[in-house]
């Protein structure tokens, strides 16, 4: 390998490892979808964030003429792109199903105790025993 090559290397991926926690971030997004058994969600964004990809890639390496980090540039941009809209998905579904309100079903439940009575203090009387 010669010493441009190399360097070439060095700059690709010490520009396109920024977009490494993006791609953590889509698989465990992508992973939360289908447990929800949605897989046109991700492949939709898959696509889209490649077809951006590619049209970033030519318009950074010859557009601009940036060469291989613009190629690198590219892939990161997309990357964290479609990141973004599946975490976007993810949230908002979330929240469409109560998760992380205090109004959601799941606390309201947890506020109700055995067969959906009420966890209210018995009132305590003044002696501070049982009931007034």
């Amino acid at each position: 390998s010669s010493p441009e090559v190399a360097a070439q290397g060095h700059s690709y991926l010490s520009i396109v490892s920024a977009a490494l926690p993006a791609m953590l971030i889509t698989l465990a997004a992508t992973g939360a979808l289908r447990g929800e058994l949605d897989l046109r969600t991700p492949l939709v964004v898959t696509v889209v964030a490649n077809v951006a990809n590619i049209a970033l890639n030519y318009g950074f390496v010859y557009g601009l003429g940036w060469g291989i980090s613009g190629s690198a540039l590219g892939t990161t941009l997309a990357s964290w792109t479609g990141s973004a809209w599946l975490c976007g998905v993810v949230i908002a579904r979330a929240r469409r199903a109560g998760a992380g309100s205090a109004r959601g079903p799941a606390r309201r439940r947890a506020a109700r105790g055995p067969r959906g009575r009420s966890r209210a203090p018995a009132p305590v009387g003044p002696s501070g025993r049982g009931r007034a």
